[in-house]
């Protein structure tokens, strides 16, 4: 019998009763809500070691219904936009494939109008057409990203973020105006029209710059970053070398992670597209075949998680 079914099974009592067996892993607790610009943003504490993802629900007037979902080990999620002046409750549950956990503990916020938003339909940043009467006489203003361009850098590399920000009113905003955020960490970056800042986590960043007026509006741009955890690092020989046959040829490299700092020899594996593994570890020499030899160093951490970086290095006979 496969582990679903075996979740689902009724245990029988002595008694004739029925209970149905516990989650096969712990729920999330903790849940909480919060408005976060035009929408509601969800924390929780994520207490199973195993879950590919974990789904979220939501109900307004209605019964719950799923609206989304984040990988394994993210504990939070933005839903945006949603109806001004509505309450909205939440409830989230860890997935092992098609295995559920029980529910974490439900949370209800209602997101509020932004000021000179016009009261009305929560659907964009102005407020404009959203209904309820407000004017649409302030225009909202702009952030707009310069650098970086999308990028992928090491998890422990800071990176330099630029951006300008006008109001057709106040005309060009000041640093204090503008805040960073990422989807996958709940505090903010920083604030100001450049940030140079380490992302807190590794992973695929949406990096959003929002600036806000001085009638409350705001307006916002975003660019992807990828940190990349674990990081393999050759340091010797370089690309594009040229190196005779008879000789060895002495290898340097290493692997760091963000969860396990540096890994071990173990968890370095040298290969060659021509000679398969050449070796392991931190160091070594040997000889290679003549070609043009792609020299691959891939580490592994603690979790099975691989990085890898390559060179060319030519060998003549």
């Amino acid at each position: 019998m496969n582990r679903l079914a075996l979740s689902s099974l009724l245990a029988f009592t002595a008694c004739g009763s029925a209970t149905i067996d516990p989650p096969p892993f712990p729920a999330p607790t903790e849940l909480m809500v919060y408005q976060l610009g035009i929408g509601l943003h969800l924390t929780w504490r994520d207490n199973s070691l195993d879950e590919d993802e974990f789904q979220i629900e939501r109900k307004s007037n209605g019964g719950f219904a799923t609206i989304g979902s984040v990988v394994f080990d993210i504990a939070q999620f933005h839903d945006e936009p949603v109806t001004f002046d509505t309450a909205y409750t939440y409830r989230v549950r860890a997935m092992k494939g098609n295995v559920p956990s029980a529910y974490s503990n439900a949370a209800t916020a209602t997101a509020m109008a932004l000021a000179g938003s016009g009261g009305g339909g929560g659907s964009n940043d102005a407020g404009i057409g959203g209904g309820g009467g407000g004017g649409a006489s302030n225009l909202p203003p702009t952030c707009m990203i310069s650098a970086p361009v999308g990028s992928a850098v090491p998890y422990d590399q800071a990176v330099t973020f630029t951006a300008s920000a006008s109001d057709p009113e106040d005309g060009a905003l000041s640093g204090a105006s503008v805040v960073w955020t990422t989807n996958l960490a709940t505090p903010p970056l920083g604030s100001g029209l450049t940030l140079n800042r380490t992302l807190p986590v590794p992973g695929v960043h949406t990096v959003t710059c929002r600036a806000t007026d001085s009638q409350g509006l705001s307006g916002s741009s975003s660019v992807t970053v990828t940190a990349i955890s674990p990081l393999a690092r050759i340091n010797h020989p370089s690309d594009g070398e040229t190196r005779a046959a008879a000789n060895m040829v002495p290898f340097a490299g290493d692997g760091r992670d963000f969860e396990d700092g540096a890994l071990p020899d173990a968890g370095l594996v040298w290969t060659s597209n021509l000679d398969g593994v050449i070796g392991t570890g931190r160091t070594f020499s040997r000889q290679l075949s003549a070609g043009t030899n792609i020299i691959t160093l891939t580490v592994t951490n603690s979790d099975g998680g691989t990085g890898a970086q390559s060179i060319s290095l030519t060998i003549t006979p």
